[in-house]
């Protein structure tokens, strides 16, 4: 029942000097990763599927670096990308609403098996020109650029789900995509310059505009940014920011989002937007030994969210006193209207994260240094306002602590430690269960037409008990509870010497050494007396690695 991913990558760089005012840069990778998995004969639960995924990630540019004057530098650049996947899902799934746990190895009658064949695939290609230019005047420097880029994507998806479970996603109001099929090309237009300038030996600012037209939206943004900075001494600086910033929706975000929006009508959305307020303070203690602190807020707003739309929907209510295991216990199901999402995306979110960043590191600084390493910790807030209602995002993590020391031990032998916690993200609890609803058709003769008359009905498994569904968390409740929080030790020995004259690494890396068992989320299911639990998806267990590399 488990398949390890493969996967292999390529890269190169090089560098031709042709003369002292000129210098041509190649570089490429190729990359492909993948899985493959086939339920075994051996596999100890009851559904049985298969699972092929690959996809490929490339990469070719070039860059010519240009000295034209002693004061002015031309840096031209050409690059290309491309990121394609294929993926096939196939097979008898377990109804999400049962626990795989207890029914392993089990032939009880409630297990209710549905097939499910989801193929997909997308091809995501940018070409881009950018030309950016340095200008050196006295306490000034002057820096210009633009560049265009032009984005080809292509995105298929295809879904076919058995009766009963296409059911049991439009009885919890959620959009049950069938096929999608998305191409179109587009560009996007950068221009931008800034003015770096030291007015005295303690204090800089630094001007910026940038302009960019979005053409998958045909509209014009213009954002300004500002940085400032005032040195108390040679050893201590204050920092402090300002920036607007834009993004502009593309299908090349919707896999990373999980949400298949869309953007045939693109040209009704605006671009998102975000102000971002930063005041640091940085001090170095030593010559090894720097800390700094920062504080930020962001503020979003014109967000894409799904759009929300009131229809029908048919529910069911308990009859008080009966048993609510059987269908005399719920009322016939009738229409009520409820608010469901759609796949059109539109501007009507905003929200904000602000937080406090500690970072204090001992560099290394020399070859003889002994100990390096460093100590962050970050105190963190980030919410969205959706239709009215406040909620955290996915990754608000209040408390954030990574440690990291190494050690050299002599000069062949060095140990690094990394340990990292986190109170953990927000996750959405199931407030209860519900009866599944179901459509089924009847196709009855009368007056010797055919008439198909469809009714809805509650569902039922084979020993005529009620068929149930956690019923999903909204509004408020959506990211309201929190997982466990987080913590790993990581632990790396490596080793250096020479062999045949080249310099060799070999190493031995564990992730999390004591073997912590993080959530990463809880699947829901409802128990045999009417009630919901959770089983939890856990992270890495201790996983060790050995290997080596080369230099040559």
């Amino acid at each position: 029942d488990v398949a390890f991913p493969n996967f292999s990558d390529i890269q190169g760089k090089f560098t031709v000097v042709p003369s002292s005012k000129h210098q041509v840069t190649f570089n490429g990778i190729a990359s492909q990763d993948g899985v493959y998995l086939v339920s075994g004969s051996n596999k100890q639960t009851p559904d049985s599927v298969s699972i092929d995924n690959a996809s490929r990630n490339d990469v070719a540019g070039a860059e010519w670096l240009s000295f034209p004057a002693q004061n002015f530098t031309s840096k031209f650049n050409f690059s290309w990308y491309r990121n394609t996947g294929v993926s096939d899902f196939g097979g008898a799934v377990l109804d999400p609403g049962l626990d795989r746990e207890r029914l392993q190895n089990s032939s009880d009658s409630t297990i209710r098996l549905y097939n499910v064949d989801i193929s997909s695939s997308f091809t995501f290609q940018k070409y881009s020109l950018k030309e950016e230019m340095l200008y050196q005047f006295h306490s000034h420097i002057f820096e210009f650029g633009i560049s265009r880029d032009w984005l080809q994507n292509d995105l298929y998806w295809q879904l076919q789900l058995s009766p009963e479970l296409r059911a049991r996603f439009e009885n919890l109001n959620v959009a049950v995509l069938n096929n999608f099929l998305q191409s179109q090309s587009y560009a996007r237009d950068v221009f931008f310059v800034q003015d770096k300038w030291k007015m005295s030996e303690s204090f800089s600012t630094q001007f910026g505009l940038r302009y960019n037209h979005f053409h998958i939206l045909n509209k014009n943004y213009v954002e300004p940014r500002v940085n400032i900075s005032y040195s108390l001494n040679p050893v201590s600086t204050f920092r402090a920011a300002f920036g607007l910033y834009y993004q502009s929706p593309g299908y090349e975000k919707l896999v990373d989002q999980n949400v298949f929006y869309s953007l045939s009508n693109a040209t009704n959305l605006k671009a998102e937007r975000a102000m971002h307020y930063i005041l640091g303070y940085e001090r170095w203690f030593s010559s090894e030994i720097f800390g700094k602190v920062e504080t930020y807020y962001k503020s979003f707003d014109k967000l894409i969210i799904q759009e929300k739309r009131r229809e029908a929907r048919f529910t069911s209510e308990t009859i008080p006193g009966e048993d609510s295991a059987l269908i005399s216990g719920w009322t016939t199901p009738h229409l009520v209207m409820e608010d469901v999402y759609t796949n059109n995306p539109i501007n009507n979110a905003y929200g904000d994260a602000y937080g406090l960043e500690f970072y204090f590191e001992k560099k290394q600084i020399t070859t003889e240094t002994k100990i390096w390493g460093y100590v962050s910790y970050t105190l963190a807030w980030a919410q969205r306002n959706v239709y009215g209602v406040w909620r955290p995002l996915a990754y608000d993590q209040r408390h954030t602590i990574n440690i990291s020391a190494n050690y050299k031990i002599n000069n062949w032998l060095e140990v690094a430690v990394k340990w990292r916690y986190g109170t953990n993200f927000p996750y959405s609890p199931p407030v209860g269960i519900q009866p599944r609803i179901i459509s089924v058709h009847i196709d009855s003769v009368i007056y010797g037409t055919h008439v198909d008359t469809t009714i809805w009905i509650i569902q039922t498994d084979r020993n005529n008990k009620v068929v149930f569904d956690i019923k999903r968390a909204q509004g408020s409740l959506i990211n309201s509870r929190r997982l466990p929080p987080y913590h790993r030790l990581d632990i790396r020995a490596t080793a250096y010497t020479k062999i045949w004259g080249l310099d060799w690494q070999f190493y031995l890396d564990v992730i999390n050494v004591y073997n912590r068992t993080n959530i990463l989320n809880y699947q829901f299911y409802v128990t045999q007396n009417l009630k919901f639990e959770k089983n939890p998806t856990s992270m890495f267990p201790i996983l060790p690695t050995l290997g080596m590399s080369v230099k040559f």
